[in-house]
C-alpha cells in the first residue's frame, strides 16, 4: 500500500518508487492495481451514493446558499495523465494536455453523490452529462 500511496503522491515512474522500496517496478505496477482495486470495490461505494431523502438535501442548499430545490452541485475538471499509447488524441484537452474529463455532483456537505471519469479530455462537460447514467435518470423523473 505504502508504494501504491507513494507513486499517487509523487506522480514518479515506477521505477523510481521500485528503488525507494527496494521493490522491482513489477511489483509496484501491481501494488497500484491491487490498491485501486480495493478502493473501488469497497471504499468508492460507501463514499459516493446518492442521497434518498431528497426534502432534507433541498433544505439543507436553501439553508446554505438560498437556492431552492437543488439535489446537487456538479461540474467537470480535467485530470492530467500522461500520453497514452491508444488513442492517443482523444486525450488531447483544449489546452493542449493529455487528460481524462471527470464529472462530480456533490452535496452540501461536501459528500459526493455522483462521479463518472469515464470521457477523455476532448470530450466537452455537457457531452459528458448527456451521457451519464444521472442525466437519463433525471430526464425520468429519478424514480
Amino acid at each position: 500500500m505504502l508504494s501504491a500511496l507513494r507513486w499517487f503522491g509523487s506522480g514518479a515512474q515506477y521505477h523510481v518508487v521500485a528503488d525507494a522500496h527496494g521493490l522491482s517496478t513489477a511489483t509496484v505496477g501491481r501494488n497500484v492495481l491491487n490498491f485501486v482495486n480495493v478502493v473501488v470495490d469497497n471504499l468508492f461505494k460507501k463514499l459516493v451514493q446518492w442521497p434518498t431523502n431528497y426534502n432534507e438535501v433541498a433544505m439543507q442548499f436553501f439553508e446554505k446558499a438560498g437556492f431552492p430545490c437543488v439535489a446537487g452541485c456538479i461540474d467537470g475538471t480535467l485530470i492530467n495523465i500522461d500520453s497514452p499509447t491508444y488513442h492517443e488524441e482523444a486525450y488531447v484537452d483544449r489546452y493542449g494536455n493529455h487528460s481524462i474529463n471527470a464529472m462530480l455532483v456533490c452535496g452540501p456537505d461536501l459528500s459526493f453523490y455522483y462521479v463518472n471519469a469515464r470521457f477523455p479530455g476532448c470530450v466537452n462537460d455537457a457531452r459528458v452529462l448527456r451521457a451519464s447514467a444521472l442525466y437519463r435518470r433525471m430526464e425520468d423523473g429519478y424514480a
